[in-house]
């Protein structure tokens, strides 16, 4: 069984806000559904791949504070 990976660093990233997310998975759905989690425990839902891309795109961009919603993406 694999270990969870620890904390990393990049170079040249000193000072990075980070944000830590969980995400549920249900994996006995088609296409596959679940929530991403965030520090505040605030949730959001997603359905299929490109949902969890887009929401996981758009807490990023929030946290770091751009407030405007990805190109193409799902606010």
């Amino acid at each position: 069984m694999r270990r969870p990976a620890g904390p990393t660093s990049i170079a040249g990233m000193s000072g990075a806000a980070r944000l830590v997310v969980t995400l549920e998975l249900d994996v006995s759905e088609h296409p596959v559904r679940g929530r991403v989690r965030l520090d505040d425990d605030s949730a959001r839902a997603f359905s299929g791949w490109s949902e969890l891309f887009a929401v996981l795109q758009a807490v990023t961009s929030e946290a770091a504070g751009d407030q405007s919603p990805p190109s193409g993406g799902i606010p």
